[in-house]
This record gives structure tokens, sequence and C-alpha cells, in this order.
């Protein structure tokens, strides 16, 4: 884990694409290898949020920062969420000392893009405002928010369930890196071109 990568806490409580739908894809009747599609719509979802940086499912994630404003205090730089789409923020708490954990008053913030599917969102001060001063730590800011374009498969874009789908459809028809001497991409070019419309733009 790299500092500052998002965690998620509380984990989303489906997958973008139920068993029963995959299997209607794949047009599976019998229900012998249940476990094991499941598991390929486990990883094809962990793929494409890894892929997107989106959160595809309501999921609740903590991210660490090392200071409000990086070394500029007047800048008041906001602090990136990086999971979207950013549904809430849940709780900013900073290391005040060596011992001392406090909590940032919600009115002392503004929340920006909440819904925002290609932009991550942001925590930004009110207007003229300032950050409290934190002891230094690469760990000093804790964020936790939450993410996620809805608490089911039916909230999902279409677009990405149905790469999520080719790509465990494609991971369930060939289960071997090599493929008649050919190596097989980490990715279905299908499902990587769907998703590719999903990655994050650039933010100022």
């Amino acid at each position: 884990m790299i500092i500052g990568d998002p965690i998620r806490t509380v984990a989303p409580t489906a997958l973008p694409v139920s068993l029963s739908e995959f299997k209607a894809h794949e047009r599976i009747l019998s229900d012998e290898e249940d476990a094991y599609l499941a598991g390929l719509l486990r990883v094809a979802t962990e793929y494409a949020e890894q892929y997107t940086g989106l959160s595809l499912i309501t999921s609740t994630w903590t991210q660490t920062f090392s200071a409000f404003a990086e070394t500029n205090p007047t800048r008041n730089a906001p602090l990136i969420l990086r999971r979207r789409p950013l549904q809430a923020v849940l709780s900013v708490e900073y290391l005040a000392d060596t011992t001392t954990s406090a909590t940032l008053d919600p009115t002392s913030y503004r929340v920006l893009r909440i819904g925002s599917d290609m932009t991550p969102g942001a925590i930004a001060l009110v207007y003229g405002g300032s950050w409290p001063t934190t002891f230094t730590d690469d760990e000093a800011i804790t964020v936790t928010y939450r993410a996620g374009f809805g608490d089911d498969h039916n909230a999902v874009p279409e677009m990405i369930r149905h790469a999520i789908q080719m790509a465990a459809g494609t991971w369930y028809g060939f289960r071997e890196d090599v493929i008649m001497g050919s190596t097989l991409a980490e990715l279905p070019s299908t499902s990587r071109a769907l998703l590719r419309e999903w990655r994050p733009l650039g933010v100022a």
C-alpha cells in the first residue's frame, strides 16, 4: 500500500453484476460452478474499480494526507478524494499533536463535486477560512467518506456492467494465462475499451 491510497473500510453489500445475470449472459443452466462464477465476478469487479478508480457499489473509504495545504498554508489547496463518485464526507480527523486527534468542524469546509463520476470529489475550505495546524506525519489527516453509484447493480452504468460480464466471461472460457501458444491479455480488449471511457479526468 502507498501512503495516501484510499482504503475500503466498509465493503459493498452487492456486486454490480448478479450471479443470475452473469449465468444468463453465459447461457449457463447448471448450478455446479456457482462459487467459481461468483469469484470471477468479484475479480472482474475489482479489476474494473482499480482500472477506473471508481467505487461501483456504495462503499466506505478512508484516505490519508500529510498536510492540509502541502508546504504553503496560504494556498488552501483542496484535499482530493480519489474514489468516485463521491457520495458524502463522513469525517475529517487530524493529529493536532503527538497524542491528540481532533475532528474538523464540517462547517469549516466545503465538499466539492458530489456525484461526479468523471472528476474526483474534494474538500475545500469555506471562503475566508484557514486550515488548522497539524502534527508533522505522513498520515496526519484521515478523511472517511462514502463513494459509489448506489447500493445495488441497478445504479451502475450499463457500459461498466457489460465490461465486467465480458471480462468474467472471457476468464470463464479461458482458465489459463497461455492459450494456443499466445498470452492472454490482462483484460479483454473490448472490456478495456468500455472501461477506458470511465478513467478519471485531470483535476487542475
